[in-house]
């Protein structure tokens, strides 16, 4: 039978005390880490929180800023067609007005040296300034016709482009 009346030695008493204040200490520094943990992950939380509201605040912006372009790039497109349709009304009309004689078209001639077209066109009536202008041909007046509205489309589709390269320009922030 032990007797549990013996004294325990000192020696033996310092050792349990030291190892109880080590896991005590051992227990407060994992209380402390996982506290610090949990609050490192609280914060963490909040800020992954705050760059979320943000990136959508600034997606919802780059959408608006697409959708702005793209109502851009789509009102050129729309008058750009506005203006074929037109032109090729023009054309069908000036066609009709050629062959039906409502539409002619004249040669001034040539100038008299060292003047000019508009010069003579300017002169006096009294009919010595050369010889009267002379109409064209079917022909040549209906090719001047497709040459001037090929021009002419020539000139829409470049305002066109000029506006969609001033648009993309506006568009990604390039002066």
């Amino acid at each position: 039978m032990i007797v549990w009346t013996v004294p325990i030695p000192w020696a033996w008493r310092a050792l349990v005390w030291g190892v109880l204040l080590i896991a005590a200490g051992v227990v407060g520094w994992l209380d402390g880490t996982t506290r610090a943990g949990s609050e490192a992950l609280r914060r963490d939380q909040v800020a992954a929180e705050v760059v979320g509201r943000r990136v959508g605040e600034l997606q919802e912006q780059a959408r608006a800023a697409e959708r702005k372009h793209a109502e851009a790039l789509a009102e050129v497109s729309r008058d750009y067609q506005e203006k074929i349709s037109e032109r090729d009304r023009q054309r069908t009309a000036d066609r009709a007005a050629l062959l039906s004689g409502a539409l002619r078209l004249r040669d001034p001639g040539p100038a008299p040296a060292g003047r000019s077209v508009a010069a003579s066109a300017g002169a006096g009536s009294c009919g010595c300034d050369g010889p009267p202008s002379r109409e064209l041909s079917g022909a040549a007046a209906g090719f001047l016709l497709d040459l001037a509205a090929d021009a002419d489309a020539v000139a829409d589709q470049l305002a066109a482009c000029q506006r969609v390269v001033t648009e993309d320009r506006a568009a990604g922030g390039v002066p």
